[in-house]
């Protein structure tokens, strides 16, 4: 039976039970023992049906799934592996695991290294195993609070987001009269890749010993150092005209129109605090939160009215504490409180909706050995190297408080 004669088969069962109720309720609301038996037959025939057409559904899904062109991943020297072959697929990931670890120990010299997927890089290198990658990118969101905060994407090649430049108008019409559409204005903002690396060195006595846990070495060493110039660049990094081959950072994404100013030249209160959440338009306030410097959260924390505290303490394990209602969060690479003397036009904090900074990281990270650069001192180095960029696309989800001038 065709999946179409089952919907149309469940619609007319439905009315069915419908006039049913609708013939025999009786004044009072309720139906006989005999009617009610009747109906609760009807009501198993219809979950029957919907199961049936539930198990179609789920077999076209299948179907279709299995119709696809899937990609299949050249093995170094091995030939294709195709991924449609689900097992062929998690035995690849699992051998390639498994050789990229055993070359790194073997200073790639093994035949594992013709086993292993070479980076299309003009400085070489390997793809870093998936599994690593992953623990990475764990590692990187832990480490960097910026993605935490922000859209997160994986890209394979430059990505256009296409942004309304121009909001859209409503009109009150008549009944029958035209309605007036408004021609919308789209502009794009195109995210890059930015080369970032990091390098460790491990001792060649300590990559030789099996028993070490040579992944987590790695995961920790170039997760804390790639998620430290992260963190940095997506908040100071490059301005949308001179990039500096870094992202564009939100601080420098801020214009002017964004800037909101402190009752003082030196010094600032919970009023300029409100005043700032106020400035941020309401649909943004919904996911707001602020982003400072610990100094001046310590600054912030010790302000009070009444002898009550404007800081909200966290009572939920993971949650962040409150600022006036909204979630706080801290970066090293925030601006951190200046002198008295030295404050005028200094900023102070972020308050916005962070989502609306867009992270692109662009395919795997790469993984590249530096064995000899250190041989002497019987150490063997290792470079990551991955592909990022971040900007705002849309600034007017952020606002700067800033020292008044």
């Amino acid at each position: 039976m065709d999946i179409r004669e089952l919907y149309e088969k469940r619609a007319k069962h439905w009315e069915k039970m419908k006039n049913f109720l609708d013939k025999h309720t009786q004044s009072d609301g309720l139906i006989s023992v005999e009617d009610s038996e009747t109906y609760a037959k009807m009501e198993r025939d219809f979950d029957l049906m919907t199961a049936n057409i539930e198990r179609y559904e789920r077999q076209g899904r299948i179907e279709g799934e299995l119709n696809k062109i899937v990609p299949s991943y050249t093995i170094g020297n091995k030939g294709k592996y195709p991924i449609s072959d689900l097992a062929a697929g998690a035995n690849f990931m699992n051998d390639y695991h498994r050789n990229f670890l055993e070359a790194v120990r073997g200073n790639f010299r093994n035949d594992a290294a013709g086993y292993l997927r070479e980076a299309i890089d003009s400085q070489g290198g390997y793809l870093v195993p998936t599994e690593m990658n992953e623990a990475i990118v764990t590692k990187l969101t832990q480490e960097n609070v910026m993605r935490q905060l922000a859209t997160v994407i994986t890209t394979e090649s430059k990505h256009k987001i296409p942004i309304l430049a121009s909001q859209p108008s409503a009109s009150w019409i008549g009944e029958g009269q035209e309605i007036p559409l408004k021609d919308e204005n789209f502009s794009q903002i195109e995210l890059d890749a930015y080369k970032l690396a990091a390098g460790t060195k491990i001792s060649n006595e300590l990559l030789a010993d099996s028993a070490y846990n040579l992944e987590d070495f790695f995961v920790e060493e170039f997760g804390k150092s790639l998620a430290a110039a992260e963190e940095d660049a997506f908040l100071n990094g490059g301005t949308d005209s001179d990039t500096s081959n870094r992202p564009t950072g939100v601080l420098v994404s801020v214009d002017s129109d964004s800037f909101v100013a402190s009752s003082s030249k030196n010094q600032f209160d919970v009023d300029d605090l409100i005043n700032l959440v106020y400035s941020l338009p309401r649909p943004y306030r919904q996911s707001a939160c602020w982003l400072m410097h610990d100094s001046y959260l310590q600054k912030i924390r010790t302000q009070k009215s009444d002898y009550q505290y404007f800081w909200t303490p966290s009572i939920v394990e993971g949650e962040p504490e409150k600022l006036l209602g909204y979630p706080v969060y801290t970066s090293a690479y925030m601006p951190s409180a200046p002198t008295a003397q030295n404050a005028a036009g200094k900023p102070i904090c972020l308050f916005g909706d962070f989502s609306r900074y867009y992270i692109a990281d662009r395919g795997t990270r790469t993984f590249k050995p530096l064995y000899e650069l250190f041989a002497i001192s019987d150490l063997s180095a290792f470079l990551m190297i991955e592909r990022v960029d971040g900007k705002l696309i849309d600034k007017g989800a952020m606002r700067l408080l800033k020292y008044k001038i």
